[in-house]
């Protein structure tokens, strides 16, 4: 399978949630005694925006990296492991089916996890934040962009501009 797949997007669905309950528990069987933490992340993990119909789990490792043996599991379980592409300190897995997932598996408390994290709960504390990037999101498919690489280049900024935003609402929280 190529990296770059068709993609679309849909209403939020509550149903989201279970499919990464469920599906933690199944990952959380592959690595055991390397996992310190499985979250939930994305735009199906934040509530009423439109989504890409697949959950992303983030898979926090003690150390950054994935066996042979829980490879060859994962692949059993119908990921896809596709390396890094493109994000340093993240190895990618997908699997798609009727209920579709990606996993990004990094170090736990690397700036990978931070930042997914951070970006996740800055969203569901700002829903003005939330809705502009929902109508991005909606935006970038009308204007006939329907392919992983394109969407994600296109929300790059939005992305970094929120994480910035996040990492300054964090540090204020602090004081």
């Amino acid at each position: 399978m190529e990296l770059n797949e068709e993609i679309s997007i849909t209403n939020h669905n509550p149903i989201w949630k279970q499919w990464y309950l469920n599906e933690s528990k199944i990952i959380q069987e592959v690595f055991t005694a390397d996992l310190m933490e499985i979250q939930h992340i994305g735009s199906t993990a934040i509530p009423e925006i439109h989504a890409k119909p697949i959950v992303d789990l983030l898979v926090g490792l003690k150390t950054y990296h994935v066996s042979e043996e829980q490879n060859e599991q994962l692949v059993k379980l119908g990921y896809e492991g596709f390396g890094e592409a493109g994000v340093p300190g993240r190895l990618y897995y997908r699997k798609r089916s009727t209920e579709s997932f990606n996993l990004a598996v990094c170090e736990w408390n690397s700036e990978v996890w931070s930042n997914n994290l951070i970006f996740r709960d800055y969203l569901i504390s700002h829903p003005e934040e939330a809705a502009a990037y929902s109508l991005l999101k909606q935006d970038i498919l009308s204007q006939g962009i329907h392919t992983l690489l394109g969407y994600s280049e296109r929300k790059a900024a939005f992305i970094l501009e929120m994480i910035l935003k996040a990492t300054q609402w964090k540090e204020e929280k602090k004081i």
